[in-house]
Parts: C-alpha cells; structure tokens; sequence
C-alpha cells in the first residue's frame, strides 16, 4: 500500500482520553429541546481548573471530515412527570450558581450559564459485545458545593452480569472466515459475510455547534 502522510501523528481509533472522575464547574455551549421524548440534552465543557477545555481539546483533535462533539461532554435531564423532582434539582443548581438567573422554561436561557457536575464511571457493552468503560454526569450541583468539595463520587456502575453474559453467548456463534478447515472452497470468506463494526466512540450523531 502506499505510505500516508504524517501516520504516526493520526489518533488511534477508541484511544480517546477519558475525563478522570471528580468533581467539575462546567460551562453550557449549548440544549436541545426533545419534546417527543421529554427531556433536554446539554452539552457542555470544563470551565475551571486543569481540565478547562477538555472536549474542546477532543473536538479539535478529531480528524474526521465531519466533527463530533465527545458524547461524554453531554448529558440528558428528563422533564417527564416522575422525574420532575431531579429536573427541579438541575434548575436550582443553575440558579444557585448564576447569580441573578432565574429558569424560565426557556432552554436556550441556559447557554452560557456555569454549574457544578459530578462525573462517574459506568460499564457498557460496545457493538462487540465487550464490556467496556465510559464516565457520564451521574449528578448535577451548584458551583460551591463542587468548590467545597461537599460531593461523594459514585462507584464504578457495573453492567448486570446476565446482560454480559448474554451478549457473549451471542458472539460466541462468530465463526472466523479465516479459521484452518478441512475440505477448504476456494470461495471468498468475505461473500454474504457482516461488514465489520469499529468500536462504539465517544462522538455524538449531531454536531450542537454547527
């Protein structure tokens, strides 16, 4: 094959840098509203400390012709009836960490606004069936108790261990088209054969800033 310009520069696929788990002041870049679904998607970037920028820094470093923005540095807070009471949670943390701002059931009034976050760790399953870990936004505070530190990390959410075990059964039946068989066909191991997955990224389907 030919040699590709600056290959030992280009970012591995699945090697992205994971937030550290703690307790971080974020900065609201953008909300979308999901009626259908009931919930507002946030999208966000560090604001303070060390890890200012963090997925900015992720976002510039993609090098793919269309540009996501790291799923990570998002997270959904639903305003269906049974989850009013955590959504009340989200809005008083706002509003106790922008002085003067009072939510008014515009979500666009949250750009730009400053709040604390505590981010956790969480085990998924990616299109392979491995189990693999991700961090996700497991609570929503006001600035100052994130400053006092007045907040408790969760622990690693594991995956419900029939749900992997399940999965890997499935996987299991993979048969490798390139295995040693007795009686070999001169057929191509690749005709009618899946068309190989990467792993899942951290990268959302919509760009919020385009």
């Amino acid at each position: 094959m030919k040699a590709i310009n600056n290959f030992d520069k280009i970012q591995e696929s699945g090697s992205f840098e994971k937030l550290p788990v703690g307790g971080y002041i974020i900065k609201i870049l953008a909300v979308d509203d999901v009626p259908e679904k009931e919930y507002l998607k946030i999208f966000f970037d560090i604001n303070d400390g060390e890890k200012k920028g963090f997925f900015q820094k992720a976002f510039k470093e993609d090098t793919r012709a269309e540009k996501k923005w790291p799923n990570a540095g998002s997270f959904i807070r639903s305003y269906k009836e049974k989850a009013l009471p955590m959504f009340k949670g989200f809005t008083n943390a706002i509003e106790n960490s922008n002085k003067g701002y009072k939510w008014n059931f515009d979500e666009k009034s949250l750009v730009n606004k400053v709040v604390g976050v505590v981010i956790g760790e969480e085990q998924y399953l990616n299109q392979k069936g491995q189990v693999r870990t991700r961090t996700y936004v497991s609570a929503v505070r006001s600035v100052d108790t994130i400053k006092k530190g007045e907040f408790t990390v969760p622990e690693l959410k594991k995956l419900d261990a029939t749900k992997v075990s399940s999965s890997q059964t499935k996987h299991d039946d993979f048969v490798d088209p390139f295995a040693s068989q007795s009686n070999e066909t001169e057929s191509n191991p690749f005709d009618n054969a899946a068309t190989p997955t990467e792993d899942s990224t951290p990268w959302d389907d919509n760009n919020p800033f385009a």
